[in-house]
């Protein structure tokens, strides 16, 4: 059995697409719709959010990873693509170094290594996710437009509310949040990343305000053979923001070389 709150949809290759710092898997609700036609397209709470348990004790990135092997344990997947989103990006580099018999392509968006070699956030982005909000309706609003590109929710105002409304009844605690944040501080594969050997795709979007996109290039240089897929003008959340550009990008990787 699993402690991860999860979801299947769609058929087609097994895709595990794993979210960032905050988010539950009801974050997804944008980007499913493409993916789920084109792949059997498995969503999770991560640990400390939504539906999913919440260790008493900390835990750090390994755990988190070792805890998604487990769910595809539970579902009888002897091996998924994994596509895993900013610290959600930190589970798949951990899953691919220590499980690389159950990885077989790597998509890495929007993510870094650690801090020992990465391009650091700005100060005021660091600080703004290190705030604590007592309304967390506040907490999205205030957090969620550095993860869109410039312009992009006075652009979009509509879907902003709808975001808004869906992600509200899923967000973590204070406490929870913190979990997470503190997780993420344990994340440095700098000197493993190396060993990854599942075929690589980087994706990120070059106006990202959250990530700065050189940590993008980084991780290609790092991991033999892998390769960064630039998606022009997009933001951190570039799955929102670009759903079926970033479906088609990740089904052409997975497509090719295969047999």
């Amino acid at each position: 059995m699993t402690d991860l709150a999860y979801e299947v949809h769609g058929s087609g290759p097994p895709l595990l697409c794993i979210m960032g710092l905050g988010y539950s898997r009801h974050d997804w609700t944008w980007a499913l719709p493409e993916l789920s036609k084109r792949f059997t397209t498995v969503i999770f709470d991560n640990p400390c959010v939504g539906d999913s348990f919440c260790p008493e004790e900390d835990f750090t990135m390994k755990d988190v990873a070792d805890w998604a092997i487990g769910l595809l344990d539970h579902l009888g997947v002897d091996a998924a693509n994994v596509f895993g989103l900013s610290w959600g990006g930190f589970v798949a580099q951990e899953m691919a170094i220590n499980h690389p018999d159950r990885v077989r392509k790597l998509i890495l968006g929007a993510t870094h290594m650690g801090v020992n070699n990465w391009v650091p956030l700005s100060e005021e982005t660091m600080a703004r996710f290190a705030e604590t909000y007592d309304d967390p309706e506040e907490r999205i609003r205030k957090r969620m437009p550095y993860s869109f590109r410039p312009g992009w929710i006075i652009d979009n105002p509509e879907l902003f509310e709808e975001i808004v409304k869906v992600r509200l009844p899923h967000q973590p605690s204070d406490v929870q949040y913190s979990r997470q944040f503190a997780a993420a501080l344990t994340h440095d594969t700098a000197d493993r990343i190396h060993e990854i050997k599942a075929p690589t795709m980087v994706l990120q979007g070059t106006a990202d305000n959250l990530l700065p996109p050189g940590n993008a290039q980084l991780i290609a240089e790092s991991i033999p053979g892998a390769r960064v897929e630039w998606l022009e003008g997009a933001g951190h959340l570039f799955f929102i923001e670009e759903p079926e550009r970033v479906a088609q990008a990740i089904l052409d990787f997975i497509l090719s070389g295969a047999i």
